[in-house]
């Protein structure tokens, strides 16, 4: 029945994801595509200057440091990866995928598969060609350009306060690229 529950909250943290987009102006969608005997379902295909972004939706626990349940997570993480991998594939092989969905030809894009996680858990790169990032990392870069510290100042005995300082620029430029991304 845990899964169940999961699996609804999987649609609509697919849905969530789709709105977020949408709402900074991005082509973005969720579709379904047969070919040659083979489904391919897409939670979030996302265009953004030349290059278009497969993302893999997931709502799943984590471990809690069980290393048992760590151990099955490091199964699942490699089949999210390798199910994506195989959907940004198809995206290359069949150039009508996208061509229906956007009226764009995939010709000249990048193509990058990612797994978006509901739960905060990222990996540092690539694995196997695939990202492995959380919705709380992709919305803070959205949002905010800098990563910050916060640190205690003192001015007097009765004057503190806290000071947040911007340490590094997430974007190269005022605005976020795909390139940053």
């Amino acid at each position: 029945r845990d899964g169940d529950a999961l699996s609804r909250k999987g649609k609509a943290f697919e849905k969530e994801m789709l709105a977020f987009f949408e709402k900074r102006g991005f082509q973005v969608a969720s579709f379904t595509k047969k070919r040659d005997g083979e489904e391919y379902e897409y939670d979030l295909v996302l265009l953004w200057e030349d290059v278009v972004f497969v993302f893999e939706c997931k709502n799943h626990s984590l471990s809690h440091r069980n290393p048992v349940l760590a151990y099955y997570r490091g199964l699942e993480l490699q089949s999210n990866g390798r199910q994506v991998a195989r959907l940004a594939e198809a995206l290359k092989q069949y150039p009508e995928f996208l061509m229906e969905s956007f009226n764009i030809d995939v010709a000249g894009k990048k193509v990058v598969p990612c797994v978006l996680n509901a739960l905060p858990f990222s990996l540092p790169g690539q694995r196997e060609g695939v990202y492995f990032t959380d919705a709380s990392a992709l919305r803070r870069f959205f949002e905010d350009r800098y990563f910050h510290i916060t640190s205690p100042y003192e001015i007097d005995k009765n004057t503190k306060f806290l000071h947040r300082i911007g340490m590094h620029s997430q974007w190269a430029g005022e605005r976020p690229t795909a390139q940053d991304f």
